[in-house]
């Protein structure tokens, strides 16, 4: 099977302004009808020439809910799936604020078979977190929106935490008990977070409160996700793509916007950005460690924010025991 994991930003705007966004700075803007034609037309191109057998599109902004341009997308690149007789399968990513039963009962016909939310621990803390931008308070909505999506689609909940508030985190994972869900992804914030891979645990107490969350996790019923990364993700696939609402193209969620991290665009071809490939910079160092099937040298985003080269190293090794700690849960 050939798969073709695709997110596609139909806007960069947003309706929350959260403390520790990664898209800050990048320019606002919507996905024009235009760009979107072109886009699936593009699309349907890469399923014909690499023989794509699925299509893994995952709807993310900004926040995709604030353009009637996400259900379009979802339909037209299912209708590409249909004639192209290949798998289809529809993500959101959202905040969940707008996620009205209208909605979901549109994006639900077209496909939608999992939803992303973030609620970040307590309601004191996500509302600090995750304000709108005028101030106000998310927890409450989002709460009674998850509440109404779980009996049609399964939802994640991702819980963004800062390092030392683990005890907030706590109290939230019994209200989202509480809602109904069951899976949980834990992401520690970084003081560089907005510049950094989210999904790069990065220092020994990130780990050992990521134990400690999994355990309570756990006790409470809950399934928390284990599949913290290192080294190979969506950046290596040969055919993963991440296409902006001007129809550029990266490699990875993290690097949108960031011109370094381009890999082409829907209208001058899809080039994927080889200074992201990690196996051309790992050191002697990584090449004769035990752990380079798991990490592949490390994140080379994460590897350019660090030390300002694609070609550096951050050793995550250390954090390595932890994670099999948590995997044996």
């Amino acid at each position: 099977m050939v798969d073709l994991p695709l997110y596609v930003l139909t806007t960069t705007r947003c309706n929350f302004v959260c403390r520790y966004c990664f898209e800050e700075g990048i320019p606002q803007s919507d996905m024009l009808p235009t760009i979107k034609d072109k886009m699936i037309s593009f699309i349907e191109g890469i399923v014909v020439s690499k023989g794509i057998s699925s299509i893994n599109l995952t709807l993310f902004g900004g926040e995709p809910l604030m353009t009637g341009m996400s259900p379009e997308v979802a339909k037209d690149i299912k209708e590409v799936a249909v004639s192209r007789s290949t798998d289809y399968h529809l993500s959101l990513i959202t905040n969940g604020y707008l996620l009205s039963p209208t909605t979901l009962e549109k994006l639900v016909g077209l496909g939608l078979d999992k939803v992303i939310v973030s609620i970040d621990g307590s309601e004191k803390q996500h509302n600090r977190n995750r304000p709108l931008k005028n101030g106000d308070p998310t927890f409450d909505m989002i709460v009674d929106n998850v509440e109404a999506v779980l009996p049609v689609v399964p939802v994640v909940i991702r819980v963004n935490y800062y390092p030392g508030e683990i005890a907030e985190v706590i109290k939230g994972l019994k209200r989202i008990k509480e809602m109904g869900a069951n899976s949980v992804y834990f992401s520690p914030i970084r003081p560089s977070s907005e510049k950094s891979c989210g999904e790069v645990p990065a220092s020994k107490n990130d780990f050992d409160e990521l134990v400690i969350l999994h355990k309570s996790a756990k006790e409470m019923g809950l399934l928390p996700h284990d599949d913290y990364r290192f080294g190979p993700c969506m950046a290596h696939h040969p055919h993963a793509m991440v296409i902006n609402p001007s129809g550029e193209i990266y490699k990875c969620l993290y690097g949108v916007g960031r011109s370094f991290c381009r890999s082409g665009s829907i209208f001058d071809g899809y080039k994927p950005n080889q200074r992201i490939v990690q196996k051309e910079y790992m050191s002697d160092k990584c090449h004769l460690c035990e752990l380079l099937p798991f990490c592949f040298g490390g994140c080379r985003y994460d590897a350019y924010q660090s030390t300002g080269s694609f070609e550096g190293t951050v050793c995550k090794k250390g954090g390595l025991g932890r994670l099999r700690k948590i995997k044996k849960m």
